[in-house]
């Protein structure tokens, strides 16, 4: 059972890691059909500059998009491929099947955890979270990030910080952490709607 415990650390952090790249490349524009997918939340839903809480949880989406459990594709097809790669290190380096099923059981619950349910808490009003003592501090400061990564936009019109949901440990680590959101910056959201409105 011990020896478990790390496999389940290490599965937990690399979920972490996996998330915060995933999000990097939704926002980059590098494959522009995934990021456009995801631009609908920050453009549709919650955009920068505009209230970042409402009742239920908004997801608007564009024409024509398949969600399942309600994550679109821009997250559940790179997911699959980054499940497939861990499988596969994971048996390079001789972990025992059963010691790989739980790393994957472990890196789908968090992932879960995240971005099925926390990530929606965080667009919210009046969730438990901000009013449960033991969780209301950190939730607080988590949910303060991901409202800078909403309204953070350069003058390029893309939102480059504040990637991680749960903790900021892989913005600080790549350099994309900001505590502090210095102002809207107009022009950059002119730019964000332009480029997410562009058929590329």
């Amino acid at each position: 059972m011990i020896a478990i415990l790390p496999v389940v650390g290490g599965s937990i952090l690399l979920a972490e890691l996996y998330g915060y790249w995933l999000h990097v490349l939704l926002h980059s524009y590098k494959i522009p059909a995934l990021s456009r997918a995801h631009m609908a939340h920050h453009i549709l839903s919650y955009g920068p500059g505009e209230r970042q809480r409402s009742v239920a949880y908004i997801q608007e989406v564009e024409e024509g998009t398949t969600l399942i459990a309600g994550l679109g594709l821009e997250w559940l097809i790179p997911a699959l491929f980054l499940l497939g790669f861990t499988v596969g290190l994971e048996w390079l380096l001789g972990l025992p099947w059963a010691y790989i099923a739980v790393s994957i059981t472990t890196i789908l619950a968090y992932t879960a955890f995240l971005f099925w349910w926390l990530h929606d808490r965080m667009h919210v009003k009046g969730t438990w979270l901000t009013k449960n003592r033991l969780v209301r501090r950190s939730f607080m400061r988590a949910r303060k990030l991901h409202d800078i990564h909403h309204h953070h936009v350069t003058d390029d019109g893309l939102m480059n910080v504040n990637y991680g949901i749960a903790t900021p440990l892989f913005d600080h680590v790549f350099g994309s952490y900001l505590g502090k959101l210095k102002g809207l910056n107009r022009a950059g959201i002119y730019a964000a709607l332009v480029r997410y409105r562009k058929k590329t």
